[in-house]
């Protein structure tokens, strides 16, 4: 197959000779179909890695917006995991106060039935 070269026409204009350039020269070139084939791969493949480069950008992205959205979330909770633990240690502090004044007055309670 013959290619002409794209940049002939810089080749002519820079050269004193203008038209001895033109075909045949070296502004053609004679490139194997195996070559072609190859090349036209090597570009496709490199199109598929541009898009996955692409899509892998795009979702290491979306994964670190989830991945603060979920450590803004676990510190909320946290917090409010805190708060409800100090106030279960309130209420258990509470409950056995609460619990020593019962027993206490029904011992009270039963010394004074006793006691009359």
């Amino acid at each position: 197959m013959i290619v002409l070269l794209n940049y002939s026409m810089n080749l002519l204009s820079q050269s004193k000779t203008s038209g001895t350039l033109l075909y045949g020269g070296v502004d053609s070139v004679f490139i194997a179909i195996d070559d072609i084939r190859i090349v036209n791969s090597k570009l496709v493949e490199l199109n598929y890695k541009d898009d996955i480069i692409y899509n892998y950008k795009k979702l290491t992205e979306e994964d670190s917006i989830i991945i603060s959205k979920l450590r803004y979330d676990n510190t909320i909770l946290v917090k409010e995991n805190n708060k409800y633990k100090t106030n279960n240690e309130k209420l258990k502090k509470q409950r056995n106060v609460c619990g020593g004044v019962a027993a206490a007055s029904v011992v009270s309670l039963i010394i004074t039935l006793i006691a009359k």
